[in-house]
C-alpha cells in the first residue's frame, strides 16, 4: 500500500486572482516518488527516479524551481501570441533593410491578428502566411523561417498549478521534510 502525502488548496473570494484555480489536491507518492495534482485548472501527473538512501520525495519536492516543475508536468502547446508576433516583426525587420515599416498599419494589425487566432501552431504559421500574402513579403518568407518565429508557451492551467505550488504547496513540503532552503 503506497504511502500518499495530500495537500489542498482552496481559493478563498478575497484573492487577488479569485477564480483562476479554486481548488487543487497534490498528492505526492513518497514510496513511488509519483506527485499527481488535481486540480480546477487540470490534472497533472509526473514520477520522478526514487532515491531514497539519497533522499525523500518531500525532501526532493522541497527544492523544484517553478520552470523544472512545469517542465515536468506540461509541454510548451499553446502559441504566445505576443511573442509570436514580436518575433516575426523582428525577423521581416532582419529580413528587409526596410523592414516591416514598408506594411501599412492595416497590414501590420492583420498579422498580429494572424499571431493570435489560434492556440495550434499550425494554424497559426497558415494564418501568418496568408496574412503575409498582402504585402511586400509576399512569396518571399519560407514556411520555415515562419515556423521558427511561432513562440510556444505552456498552457495557463500548467502555470497556475505550478503558482500555487511554489507558494503554498512547497513551504508544506518543506515543513513536511525538514528541508531548509539555502540562503543567497
Amino acid at each position: 500500500i503506497p504511502e500518499i502525502v495530500t495537500i489542498s488548496y482552496r481559493q478563498t473570494r478575497g484573492d487577488k486572482d479569485y477564480g483562476s484555480c479554486l481548488w487543487a489536491r497534490f498528492n505526492f507518492d513518497t514510496q513511488r516518488y509519483t506527485l499527481h495534482i488535481d486540480s480546477d485548472c487540470g490534472n497533472f501527473t509526473y514520477g520522478w527516479v526514487p532515491t531514497p538512501n539519497h533522499e525523500t520525495f518531500m525532501q526532493l519536492c522541497s527544492r523544484f524551481e517553478d520552470g523544472y516543475l512545469l517542465d515536468k508536468i506540461s509541454t510548451r502547446c499553446r502559441v504566445n501570441g505576443d511573442d509570436t508576433f514580436k518575433s516575426l516583426m523582428d525577423w521581416l525587420q532582419d529580413y528587409d533593410e526596410y523592414g516591416y515599416e514598408i506594411m501599412t498599419k492595416r497590414q501590420i494589425q492583420t498579422i498580429k491578428d494572424a499571431c493570435h487566432s489560434n492556440s495550434n501552431d499550425y494554424a497559426v504559421l497558415r494564418a501568418i502566411q496568408e496574412a503575409l500574402e498582402d504585402t511586400a513579403f509576399e512569396g518571399s518568407c519560407s514556411e520555415y523561417d515562419i515556423a521558427c518565429c511561432v513562440e510556444m508557451d505552456y498552457p495557463g492551467g500548467a502555470k497556475k498549478v505550478v503558482e500555487i505550488f511554489m507558494e503554498y504547496i512547497q513551504p508544506k513540503c518543506q515543513e513536511i521534510s525538514g528541508y531548509k532552503p539555502k540562503e543567497g
